[in-house]
């Protein structure tokens, strides 16, 4: 991730509500490694150890978590696939 982090390049990252709550609430619980997984891709986390639960922000993550604690729509913020709730209702 480059910074400086913005609004629209957090946006562009495609994150699920889910992993912008993962990503805020760092440290607080044991994340899904599938929401961190996702952080560690657009470059707001890493892994601390292979096969470790541990894991930290990168500077690009604290600076998001900075961005997106002034959001107040999360609607139209947070990335919805709409294919994986259409195929749950198919199921």
């Amino acid at each position: 991730m480059i910074l400086p982090v913005t609004l629209e390049t957090l946006r562009d990252l495609r994150l699920t509500n889910d992993e912008w709550n993962t990503l805020f609430h760092a440290g607080e619980w044991k994340a899904e490694r599938d929401h961190v997984d996702m952080l560690v891709l657009a470059g707001l986390a890493v892994w601390a150890d292979e096969g470790e639960e541990d894991w930290d922000l990168t500077e690009a993550g604290h600076a998001a978590c900075n961005v997106i604690d002034l959001i107040f729509d999360w609607d139209t913020f947070a990335f919805s696939d709409l294919s994986s709730k259409r195929s749950k209702k198919i199921e």
